[in-house]
């Protein structure tokens, strides 16, 4: 996808090359405290002077506002010095109309880049980065995103880099400020040690020039700070400016210059690229088939083989009963076998006996025949005999045959009966199996009942207890809560307490400052008081006429006096001084 704004490039050249207009501040400091130092020395020999009286008897604050004002002015030096070498690079530099700017990857661009970026220009560096930026995107509107992010930053480098001169712009009145409250100080612990020995004319004069050296560091300190910040706030001003200029006419090259060589990105290429999102997007929003298809393969193996277990489990529960069944049932044809075994042997015995029964029938034909000549009636006699015989074994036979039979009869019935009551008593042993079975899985079922029972008794104390204990950590939560208002409360009334405090001291301070205040303004009326004691002065020089070195002095007092009453009474009168900075 196409890359957006100026920052997703990585610049061609590093960050000391896109600081040019920056200035080191260990250098500034170093410089300004070189030219304090300077400064100082070449005012050495005229210590005598104001000069030299308003830089080394004035008190601490003069060789900061001193290093404060090098520190603005070597630094808007420096940046004045950059600024106009930027400027003749800005004058110098052009693009070529030979150079084709249609394809940004040819060697022609790239070659102009690189040399571009050689260049030891602000303006040379900036036109190298745009360069690098369209040809990376191969698209004008990109490089023209990098173009405006590029000086967004500039122009926010450039006000940063002066916050600090700024900062001591408003130091430099402070420090003479400061002078100025020490100077008073001074002067008014003077005047109250002048009152104190007035009754000693060396002591006045001590005590006079005390007051009017405190003054004078009063007034020296905040005259230095407001001269010296007057002249390296303006200077810095019109530097701001002038690399704001600067920034400006580069801005407008390169808008001018260098962006309309560019080509214009086509159509066809954001119909890609938006091809691409489109197809990318719908890529990581919406699942593979084949990530849908994985979950349900699994969880379809997973039912089968829970399947397939259930159905062995079963399985071989119905295969364990029909092998008891299928003993149950060679038993039974066991005791079929034996039977028709026996029943078996009981014909082939019958027809043994048929068989004998025939031979000896036989026989007797054999004989009748051999008597059958001997004597009709004799035979007749015998045949009937034999016909009697016959019939009774006949009879005997049939008798015989029938209790066989009847007794065959009662055998299979009793076969019969024996494999009814068997099947019966299989029928009555699955059954009571299952029976059994149900009365088993009745158990199992008020077991797990029972189970069931005990969990929700079981689930009932727990939650009982769960409430119990949730009632106790309201409890508990309440008693915190409570506490912490309390807590609350009294933190609350001890930062009332403190703010009261706080309120007080601060109303103290106030009161001091006032205070502090009427002490001047009296030290300012005591000060009017002086023409009062001129005139007691008058009187005592009048009774000191004759005495020619009191006379001297005094006279040397009463102009000192005369010279200090201006001043005094222009100190007397409230005074207004006003600072104001603008940003043009």
């Amino acid at each position: 996808m196409k890359q957006k704004r100026g920052a997703n490039f990585s610049p061609t050249s590093g960050d000391s090359e896109r600081k040019r207009l920056e200035v080191s501040f260990g250098l500034i400091l170093t410089l300004a405290l070189a030219l304090s130092i300077i400064i100082y020395v070449a005012v050495l020999p005229f210590r005598a002077s104001y000069l030299g009286i308003l830089l080394y008897d004035r008190g601490w604050t003069q060789p900061l506002a001193i290093w404060f004002a090098c520190i603005v002015a070597t630094l808007t030096l420096i940046k004045l010095i950059k600024i106009n070498r930027e400027f003749r690079s800005l004058k110098r530099i052009w693009i070529s109309d030979v150079i084709n700017f249609n394809n940004p990857q040819s060697l022609e661009v790239l070659t102009f880049q690189k040399n571009l970026a050689r260049e030891n220009s602000l303006v040379g560096l900036r036109c190298s980065r745009v360069i690098a930026a369209y040809s990376q995107s191969n698209s004008r509107k990109t490089a023209s995103e990098f173009a405006l992010d590029d000086a967004s930053f500039y122009v926010s480098s450039s006000e940063s880099s002066y916050a600090f001169p700024r900062i001591l712009i408003w130091a430099i009145p402070l420090l003479g400020f400061i002078g100025t409250v020490v100077g008073i100080s001074q002067a008014v612990n003077g005047f109250n040690g002048f009152l104190e020995k007035s009754s000693d004319i060396g002591q006045i004069k001590q005590g006079i020039g005390t007051v009017t050296s405190g003054l004078a560091v009063a007034f020296d300190t905040t005259l230095l700070a407001l001269l010296l910040s007057v002249l390296v706030m303006i200077p810095m001003v019109l530097v701001e400016r002038y690399e704001s200029r600067l920034l400006l006419a580069i801005d407008i090259f390169i808008n001018d210059e260098l962006l309309p060589r560019f080509k214009e990105e086509s159509n066809s290429l954001e119909q890609k690229n938006l091809k691409e999102a489109v197809n990318q997007a719908i890529q990581e929003s919406f699942p593979r088939a084949q990530d849908l298809i994985e979950p349900a393969h699994e969880y379809a193996k997973q039912a089968v083989t829970d399947l397939r277990l259930i159905l062995g489990n079963e399985l071989t529960e119905i295969q364990k009963n029909n092998q008891s069944f299928i003993t149950q049932l060679n038993e039974i044809n066991q005791l079929s076998l034996q039977d028709r075994q026996g029943f078996t042997t009981f014909l082939e015995r019958q027809q043994q006996a048929y068989q004998d029964l025939t031979g000896q029938i036989n026989r007797l034909f054999e004989g009748l025949k051999i008597n059958y000549t001997d004597s009709l009636e004799n035979q007749q006699q015998v045949n009937q005999d034999l016909i009697n015989q016959v019939n009774g074994l006949v009879e005997k036979l049939t008798s015989n045959y029938r209790n066989s039979l009847e007794n065959q009869q009662q055998v299979n019935q009793d076969l019969l009966t024996k494999i009814n009551n068997l099947v019966e008593q299989l029928k009555v042993n699955y059954t009571g199996s299952l029976e059994n079975q149900q009365q088993v899985n009745q158990g199992l079922l008020t077991q797990i009942n029972h189970l069931v029972e005990q969990l929700k008794v079981n689930y009932t104390g727990s939650l009982e207890n769960q409430q119990q204990v949730n009632q106790s950590l309201l409890t508990q939560i309440n008693h915190l809560a409570e506490s912490l208002k309390s807590n609350y409360t009294q933190l609350s009334g001890a930062l009332t307490t403190q703010s009261h405090q706080m309120t007080e001291q601060l109303k103290q301070a106030a009161n001091l400052l006032e205070t502090r205040i009427q002490s001047l303004e009296n030290a300012a009326y005591k000060l009017s008081d002086i023409t009062q004691l001129k005139t007691s002065l008058d009187h005592l020089i009048k009774s000191l006429e004759k005495v020619e070195p009191v006379e001297q002095v005094i006279k040397e007092a009463m102009s000192q006096i005369k010279e200090l009453k201006p001043s005094l009474e222009k100190l007397s009168k409230p005074r207004i001084i006003t600072f104001a900075e603008s940003d043009e």
